[in-house]
């Protein structure tokens, strides 16, 4: 009796899916660092850069709105590579891994 292809073929860490965790670990990292891009915010409150009305306004109009779109985004991001991950198989074929690390190269 013959066997297929996948049934013969050695099954190997699945590439797509360690580039995706890589991915998520970079938005992940993003999003604490995004942190920082409010501190000027939050010292805007405390008085100990640029204060006033115009200040206030800046705050209000620009920079929360702008901080609140990116760590949006990246939250967004992060969910979405989640689900992914969820979805795909740790182990693949490794005819199917080198296809998929050969997409992966040219991307």
């Amino acid at each position: 009796m013959g066997t297929s292809e996948t049934e013969a073929s050695i099954m190997v860490p699945n590439p797509l899916k360690t580039a995706l965790e890589r991915v998520l670990t970079r938005a992940s990292t993003f999003n604490d660092e995004l942190g920082d891009v409010e501190s000027p915010i939050t010292e805007l409150d405390t008085g100990a850069t640029w204060t006033g009305s115009a200040a206030r306004r800046y705050h209000d109009d620009v920079l929360k709105p702008l901080a609140d779109d990116i760590r949006t985004a990246a939250e967004s991001l992060a969910a979405d590579v989640e689900h992914r991950l969820r979805e795909l198989d740790d182990l693949v074929p490794e005819h199917v891994a080198i296809a998929l690390q050969v997409e992966l190269s040219i991307r």
